[in-house]
């Protein structure tokens, strides 16, 4: 009551469904107990949760509908029938949006659903008995984005802090993951990933606010990626951010690759070089595109007295990407490993 704007209500309405029931983990697009059984007892399948929403919306005066689809494990639907469907979510139409929703999972909000969900096209049924195919794949960037600050000693030990913020699908696979993990087991986390530092002064912010995204942010000594040989300082210049391979080895691809929702990379790394010594080799800048602009990768690296900058994105503009466009793709991972692989050389003055 009182809200008069009708997405908010619409919010209200998700959040509320998503927070009180808990979802049995039982899938369908048929209820079991029937949703008023649900609702007391606050636990139900996902037609049970997911109807239950529908009938809220609708309550509410919003143009709500069920969407039954398959999941990702089920195999796509390439054409309507009984057993092609195994799930059920809520869409809410409004004049020129679409909002999906499935309020079985306690981190998803608008738009924003379980990743067993993103598999290609469902089928929305609408109240006066007809239905019709829509898309279940995000077409916007999820984005990741690192900030890192270092300074590196004469001995090559490097201490820095790092800051890391995930939106959407970047920051709902984070509080899959870690939403309730506790502080050291995080710390350990990172210290097992970038084999060789050591972590400090953790902190994450709005790791259960789901409206808003993730902020990670730690401080850390590196003794690993400064490298001191002929009285020269070799350092690999994204430090812990470092791709070493390419995840990419075949030479040929039968079957597309799948990154699951488009996203963004984006890790920006200032530098203090250390007293008494100046910048002697650093590598160039390069940019790659694929085709179509399906994906690309930019790096860009500037010094200046005593700074050194980078900034290197990496852009998956298509979430699945097919077996043609492979050899490109392998590509682009083998010019990202390349300049990170690449070392900047100071010298003393």
């Amino acid at each position: 009551q009182g809200v008069s704007d009708p997405e908010e209500r619409m919010a209200i309405l998700f959040g509320f469904v998503r927070n009180r029931m808990n979802w049995n983990e039982f899938y369908g697009v048929f209820c079991k107990d029937g949703v008023k059984k649900a609702y007391a007892e606050k636990k139900g399948n996902v037609a049970e949760l997911n109807l239950m929403l529908v009938s809220m919306l609708r309550y509410a005066g919003l143009n709500a509908n069920p969407v039954i689809i398959s999941t990702r494990n089920n195999g796509i639907p390439l054409f309507p029938s009984q057993t092609s469907f195994n799930y059920v979510i809520v869409a809410v139409k409004f004049q020129d949006k679409i909002y999906l929703m499935d309020a079985t999972s306690k981190y998803s909000i608008p738009n924003i659903l379980p990743t067993r969900d993103l598999n290609w096209q469902g089928r929305i049924i609408q109240s006066d008995g007809t239905n019709q195919s829509i898309n279940l794949m995000p077409s916007f960037l999820s984005k990741s984005a690192t900030t890192l600050m270092a300074k590196i000693d004469k001995t090559g030990v490097i201490e820095g802090k790092v800051r890391e913020m995930y939106f959407d699908y970047e920051a709902f696979d984070y509080r899959t993951r870690y939403g309730s993990a506790s502080v050291e087991s995080q710390m350990e986390r990172l210290e097992k990933r970038h084999s060789g530092i050591e972590v400090a002064v953790y902190s994450v912010q709005n790791n259960l606010e789901t409206s808003k995204p993730i902020v990670e942010s730690y401080s850390f000594k590196d003794n690993h990626s400064v490298e001191l040989i002929g009285g020269k300082l070799h350092i690999s210049p994204l430090l812990i951010k470092t791709l070493h391979e390419n995840p990419f080895k075949q030479d040929e691809r039968e079957y597309q690759v799948d990154f699951i929702y488009p996203h963004e990379d984006k890790t920006t790394i200032s530098l203090t070089i250390p007293e008494g010594y100046e910048v002697e080799v650093l590598p160039e800048g390069k940019a790659f595109t694929m085709p179509e602009n399906i994906a690309g990768f930019k790096y860009m690296i500037q010094s200046a007295e005593n700074q050194i900058q980078i900034i290197l994105t990496l852009d998956i503009n298509q979430a699945i990407i097919g077996s043609e466009n492979y050899e490109y793709l392998r590509s682009l991972f083998n010019e990202v490993v390349k300049k990170n692989t690449e070392k900047i050389i100071l010298k003393k003055v």
